[in-house]
């Protein structure tokens, strides 16, 4: 094939173009380049890529790749860097996109709420005929803890009611 001439078969096309950079070699105008089967690609990195942490508190790694041109070696520990990064930033922008999905599901629940606790008291205003909702809004927290209060004391006597009904199921003395 010559320069600028296109390059088809099942598995690419390929054009290759002469640049500013090229020289003459002694081999008579005839060049060759090797197109890598995935595998002998996979088989390459293996031997020859090292990834190593290196700073856990900092998350950072060492990538480094042994080759003959050093040329080619910087270039695809470039491409690798450029991959990895891509990739970082993606993970990253998919959690924060689950975050926000889950604090706007929050902003929902949280404006349902206010809702239901504004008409409730729109509607315990109009139903007792009063404006003074600091008062009632007092009141109705002075209730509320008392109903607590109550609720704490009954649980405890739920929790002796059921000892003494596994003391006597186990038919252990019952302690009262």
């Amino acid at each position: 094939y010559d320069f600028g001439q296109l390059i088809e078969n099942e598995y690419f096309n390929l054009l290759v173009e002469q640049t500013a950079f090229f020289r003459k070699g002694n081999v008579e105008g005839r060049y060759f380049f090797t197109i890598n089967t995935e595998g002998a690609l996979i088989n390459y990195f293996q031997q020859n890529l090292k990834v190593q942490p290196e700073n856990f508190n900092a998350k950072t790694i060492t990538i480094s790749l042994t080759d003959f041109n050093r040329n080619k070696a910087h270039d695809l520990l470039v491409a690798i860097d450029t991959i990895y990064l891509s990739f970082t930033k993606e993970a990253k922008n998919q959690t924060i996109e689950q975050k926000i999905q889950f604090l706007e599901s929050q902003i929902g629940i949280t404006e349902g709420n206010l809702e239901a606790f504004e008409n409730y008291f729109e509607g315990f205003t109009i139903e007792n005929r009063t404006v003074s909702l600091e008062q009632d809004l007092s009141q109705a927290i002075i209730q509320l803890d008392r109903l607590d209060s109550q609720r704490i004391k009954l649980r405890e006597r739920l929790l002796e009611v059921e000892l003494i009904e596994k003391q006597l199921e186990s038919k252990e003395q019952v302690l009262v």
